[in-house]
């Protein structure tokens, strides 16, 4: 029994002196607020800002605690002779009331904004600094390079904040208008056909999109876009790189695989020596086959100054046939 009221009495006494030290806590912490809230009074005295009297609220206390800081800054740059117009800088900040967390957790999304921009982008954004700082605190502010931070301060001063970056390279960049127009060109019917075969597709962005196969060389048919477009100038090398992938090159006859365009070309290719080997198509048994013919390079010309006149014709009926039905579809 004894011993069992000695533990009891000491249970109770510990639960006395843990209540006991939590009593002293909270009048301690007590303490320390009022003495925080009078030591924050005297200086919203000073400035000539309302007093705290309920700290519950603690947007106004947010609220008066920036209008100190920011009174603090403007007696600072005041002292230092800084001529920005602090007044307006003020009466900005109130209308806005963020907190100096809030403030800088804007200040570290427009850091990690700076570094996952691209280098145009990122000398856009160097233009938003105080216009009070130099290429060395914009250098170490953001973590830029050293061009970067030169090429903003010029930007701004030329462009105002947030101004773009001029091309330096030479060449502008190409306008959307005319990059569409030399990809609908390429689409034309007298420009390029649509294979016959319907399995011949490929693939774009999912989606099957059956060939086409040129009716002109690339060159050919960048001369014609300047002729019928005389208003839009692009280079030749940029009016190659636009060519869809669906849209196929042509070969050298730069016109229909028929077998006209495919003797002549083929009677090109001929040697030069004394005996000389092409290929050619004739019509043998109701159906066309290949033949190989070894002669000489007379016969050879002979074969070419045949076919020349049959050729040239064929190619202007052809060429005239695709610009009518072009003509048509307008």
């Amino acid at each position: 029994m004894q011993d069992d009221f000695e533990l009891d009495s000491g249970r109770k006494n510990s639960e006395y002196e843990k209540s006991d030290s939590s009593s002293e806590d909270e009048v301690a912490v007590s303490h320390e607020q009022d003495h925080i809230k009078k030591r924050l009074n005297d200086v919203f005295s000073i400035l000539k800002i309302e007093t705290i009297i309920d700290t519950r609220n603690s947007d106004i206390l947010c609220s008066q605690v920036n209008q100190a800081c920011e009174l603090l800054q403007i007696m600072r740059d005041n002292i230092l002779k800084d001529k920005k117009k602090n007044t307006e800088l003020l009466e900005e900040d109130k209308s806005l009331s963020l907190t100096l967390t809030e403030k800088n957790e804007l200040i570290n999304g427009l850091k990690k904004l700076y570094h996952v921009s691209n280098k145009q982008e990122q000398i856009r954004l160097l233009t938003i600094a105080p216009t009070g700082w130099g290429r060395q605190k914009l250098q170490k502010f953001f973590d830029s390079s050293e061009r970067q931070a030169r090429r903003s301060l010029e930007i701004r001063a030329s462009k105002g904040v947030l101004g773009s970056s001029e091309d330096l390279r030479g060449n502008k960049l190409l306008d959307k208008a005319v990059a569409e127009a030399v990809i609908k060109f390429y689409e034309e019917d007298w420009i390029s056909r649509i294979s016959t075969n319907k399995s011949d597709v490929l693939l774009i962005k999912k989606q099957p999109v059956p060939k086409r196969f040129m009716l002109l060389t690339m060159g050919e048919a960048f001369e014609q876009f300047k002729i019928n477009f005389p208003q839009h100038v692009i280079g030749r090398s940029k009016f190659f790189d636009l060519k869809p992938r669906h849209v196929q090159p042509t070969r050298f006859h730069d016109t229909c695989c028929c077998i006209y365009h495919e003797n002549f070309d083929l009677l090109l290719k001929g040697d030069e020596d004394e005996t000389a080997e092409w290929t050619n198509w004739k019509r043998t048994d109701k159906r066309v086959a290949l033949q190989q013919i070894t002669g000489t390079v007379s016969l050879l010309l002979d074969c070419i100054d045949e076919q020349w006149k049959v050729f040239l014709s064929h190619h202007y009926y052809t060429r005239t046939q695709q610009s009518y039905t072009a003509n048509i579809k307008e």
